[in-house]
């Protein structure tokens, strides 16, 4: 004849409550120092300091905005003089650019001081004119500007070597 186990409703436990009350003071805790933080500041100015704020140009930071023309790549670079402005040269039909446009992505949220471009040379017209302007002859291409000039040019980078580049441009101070 089977065995058979009867199972009983566990007793209630105190210490199971227990996570909420932490996770609760941590919560208070972490609301009264943004409080601090921001104290006498107006809520436009505190929205501003958000870090999901979006410039004119619709840029959020911590995010890679797809630029699609000549013309915005421009703008960009004259409204985010001094800042790094990093740029990704790809072709929609390019495989590794395909692979490291992730690892692209990551690096955006992770050094938010910067600001992150992706461009496809072969999306329209405007493009290809910037990428025989920036004369990139391999793909994948990153394109580094600060002071609306050109500081570092890497083609056919991988993964790995992108994050060395990145760090090598940031200044003291900068999201590293």
């Amino acid at each position: 004849m089977p065995l058979r186990v009867l199972r009983q409703r566990p007793e209630f436990n105190p210490a199971h409550s227990f996570g909420k009350k932490v996770y609760a003071e941590k919560r208070k805790a972490i609301t009264a120092k943004a409080t601090r933080e921001t104290e006498g500041q107006s809520w436009l100015s505190r929205l501003w300091q958000s870090p999901d704020k979006v410039d004119a140009f619709g840029i959020k930071k911590g995010e890679v905005k797809q630029i699609s023309s000549a013309k915005e790549f421009d703008e960009i670079i004259e409204a985010h003089s001094e800042r790094l402005v990093i740029l990704d040269c790809s072709m929609t039909w390019c495989g590794p650019c395909k692979v490291l446009l992730p690892k692209f992505k990551l690096y955006a949220e992770n050094y938010n001081d910067a600001i992150f471009l992706h461009m496809n040379g072969d999306e329209n017209d405007s493009c290809s004119e910037l990428f025989s302007r920036l004369q990139v002859g391999k793909v994948p291409s990153i394109h580094m500007f600060r002071d609306k000039e050109l500081v570092s040019r890497h083609e056919g980078i991988d993964g790995k070597m992108l994050r060395t580049v990145i760090l090598s441009q940031l200044k003291e101070g900068e999201a590293r």
